[in-house]
């Protein structure tokens, strides 16, 4: 069974151990525990800054990728080396043939303490996590933060399961990317989607607003037709910017096929002709020419490289 990846953002550093240590203790190894502490400010208030966002993503790149594809703990031996890793198999408590089948998670949850700034995290993850909020009268109260976080583990596991079944399709709206799509209404949905779970009514009317159905595809701005790609030729693999790794294989908490993209053509069978501007993650910004483009879920397209450019975040 895929394994589950939990980040705690925003909680005071007096606290944070001693939380991660309960958490630890309390769930299976199918699960890992990071967060990153806070000094207690004169606002009683968790606060974000740019610094902070990039050090939660980092602790969420680890919790999720880990040394070797796989975090070390999920084991209960993480000072053994690991039999899925180790290339004679024989570190761990398992014989020679034996194999643990402990794996990437295939589910993100980010905590996150209520306080000041919380949108240069959100914008960072770039709708990668599930997220929950940590209420303000938690701060710095460590049994009301682990009764919080533990209640609100098991609330969010059906809902992440709920987004994963509707995902698989590739007529869901939760895949687009939101950057080049530019709507409102997605970015709406996506929002309340990665904090309260499957709004059907919600999603439906944004499928009856958005949705082309002779041209099976989403329409954007400019008219941009969305087509879910037939071929799997994304671009999955390791990615220099963390935040790009976790969004290149999640959404909204959801491990996705990180192969999956989106052919964007004008109405008409018009061609591109370099006159729309199409943000790219990596790269920064382009005015591709041609039949299509291949625009990646979390608004890389596909091919370019990192360069001089500012990248969009």
């Amino acid at each position: 069974m895929k394994g589950i990846a939990v980040i705690l953002a925003g909680v005071t550093g007096r606290i944070l151990p001693s939380v991660l240590n309960k958490l630890r203790a309390r769930f299976s190894e199918r699960y890992v525990f990071r967060g990153d502490g806070g000094k207690i400010n004169s606002m009683n208030a968790a606060y974000y800054t740019d610094a902070k966002a990039n050090r939660l993503v980092d602790l969420a790149c680890d919790a999720v990728f880990g040394q070797d594809k796989r975090p070390l703990s999920f084991c209960s031996h993480e000072e053994r080396s690991c039999s899925l890793s180790h290339h004679s198999k024989k570190r761990c408590r398992l014989d020679d043939n034996g194999t643990c089948g402990l794996m990437k998670p295939g589910s993100l949850i980010l905590f996150m303490q209520e306080g000041i700034n919380e949108e240069v995290v959100l914008r960072k993850l770039h709708y990668s996590a599930f997220v929950i909020s940590i209420p303000k009268d938690c701060y710095d109260r460590e049994d009301k933060t682990f009764s919080c976080i533990i209640h609100n583990i098991s609330y969010s596991l059906p809902k992440i399961n709920e987004l994963r079944s509707e995902m698989a399709s590739s007529r869901t709206p939760f895949l687009l990317p939101p950057l080049n799509f530019r709507d409102e209404k997605l970015s709406s949905l996506l929002g309340s989607a990665g904090t309260l779970g499957l709004d059907r009514s919600k999603m439906k009317d944004f499928k009856a607003r958005s949705f082309n159905r002779p041209e099976r595809s989403f329409q954007g701005r400019n008219q941009l037709l969305f087509s879910p790609a037939h071929e799997r030729h994304g671009e999955a693999g390791p990615q220099e910017d963390p935040a790009i790794a976790l969004s290149r294989y999640f959404r909204l908490g959801v491990a996705y096929d990180a192969g999956f993209h989106y052919d964007v053509r004008r109405p008409s069978q018009k061609s591109f002709d370099g006159s729309i501007e199409f943000q790219c993650r990596v790269s920064g910004n382009a005015h591709p020419s041609g039949t299509h483009v291949n625009v990646l879920v979390d608004d890389c397209l596909r091919g370019r490289k990192r360069n001089a450019a500012p990248a969009v975040r």
